[in-house]
């Protein structure tokens, strides 16, 4: 997921979408695009790392989903079955 300047994007005050508990026990905040709204894919925040999706819509991110966004000790996020393959 490419992560995004977690500055900027609050600086625009996005609509907040949802907020979830990832696998790692992560709280991962999900943002609507500040000025691209729906017509751009989800936006997501955890602990100051702001990130793309790729997704359009939350209903893939619920507890224990393959696809919840985790993020690296390395600073990188990823779906959840993406970190178990570095495992």
């Amino acid at each position: 997921m490419k992560k995004l300047s977690y500055d900027k994007l609050m600086a625009h005050n996005p609509t907040q979408l949802d907020t979830m508990v990832n696998q790692r026990g992560q709280t991962v905040t999900f943002y609507e695009h500040p000025t691209a709204g729906d017509e751009w894919t989800v936006l997501g925040v955890i602990d100051k790392t702001a990130f793309d999706t790729d997704f359009w819509d939350t209903g893939d991110f619920f507890e224990d989903s393959d696809y919840n966004p985790i993020l690296l000790d390395s600073g990188d996020v990823v779906c959840q079955f993406e970190a178990e393959k570095e495992h």
